[in-house]
């Protein structure tokens, strides 16, 4: 599915039309690292920060509601600060790129930190899947209308998590 141009506007349109030129099929390219800022990066003109440590759904159960496991806890604190952020941001149904930012353990030595700040934060817990679940359920109450979304994870260059959704709006 390639982007029309027809739809853009002013600068923005100029930068799509030209990528577009550059490929035959009409398909812009991804680039080799989703972090880097190049023509992905730059689609998203819009943006919302929230500065609280990213945290995957727990798996629940009836009993949670009179046993309060401090998982359970975490996340109901985790969706409250979530609703005290956002303000009146809509997340849009589709067409958006969320980023978590993990933090670093505190144990960790400076060579090591430096060696993984901005870098994907793979093969470890907490799962993309379970973030984005747990972020689209504190900021939507019914989320069967999102259509389409793309998610990362990386490590986070300060020492606390936080979150960042970007999305294109057109001008």
């Amino acid at each position: 599915m390639g982007i029309d141009p027809k739809n853009l506007k002013g600068e923005f349109k100029k930068k799509v039309e030209a990528e577009l030129a550059k490929n035959k099929n009409g398909i812009t390219k991804i680039p080799e690292n989703p972090i880097s800022p190049s023509a992905l990066v730059q689609f998203y003109n819009r943006e919302k920060w929230f500065h609280v440590e990213p945290m995957g759904k727990p798996r629940m159960t009836k009993s949670d509601k009179w046993k309060k496991r401090p998982v359970v806890q975490r996340y109901w604190a985790f969706k409250d600060e979530i609703n005290l952020q956002k303000g009146d941001f809509e997340l849009p149904l589709f067409n958006y790129w969320i980023i978590f930012y993990i933090p670093m353990a505190k144990s960790w030595p400076k060579y090591k930190k430096r060696n993984h700040i901005g870098k994907l934060h793979q093969q470890q817990k907490p799962d993309k899947d379970n973030l984005e679940k747990a972020f689209l359920d504190a900021l939507l109450d019914e989320d069967h209308g999102v259509a389409d979304g793309r998610v990362s994870k990386i490590w986070a260059p300060t020492g606390e998590g936080k979150i960042q959704v970007r999305w294109f709006e057109p001008e």
